[in-house]
């Protein structure tokens, strides 16, 4: 839900959010083209979500490579001075639920759920 609310949505309806002072109309396009593909991902984020532990797991590492890549960027690009201070919130946009699914993932009470019900 995340991914909907807070990146797809925000680029959808402001996709200058982010983009610096002055925008070209193709940094736009590319905004809203990469926000429409966050809300789908949300969506199906929210479908999957809904089935059980063992055939969820599989659909998580992408959502977490979803989040480390760009939160890795926006990190290097911080600490090599191309980015502010101020765009810590950005990259906690993406660490934040990167954490998460790896705990999901890695958390042994989710393990084993998942291993009886594959098994079931």
């Amino acid at each position: 839900m995340l991914d909907i609310v807070v990146l797809g949505a925000v680029w959808l309806i402001a996709p200058a959010t982010g983009l610096g002072d002055d925008p070209d109309s193709r940094s736009l396009l590319v905004a809203r083209a990469l926000g429409t593909d966050l809300v789908v991902i949300g969506i199906m984020n929210w479908i999957i979500s809904r089935r059980d532990t063992a055939s969820m797991r599989p659909f998580l590492l992408p959502n977490i490579v979803m989040h480390v890549v760009p939160a890795a960027i926006i990190v290097t690009l911080i600490l090599d001075g191309t980015f502010g201070a101020a765009d810590w919130l950005g990259a906690g946009l993406h660490i934040a639920p990167a954490l998460v699914l790896t705990w999901y993932l890695t958390s042994p009470t989710k393990r084993r759920a998942a291993r009886s019900e594959a098994h079931a």
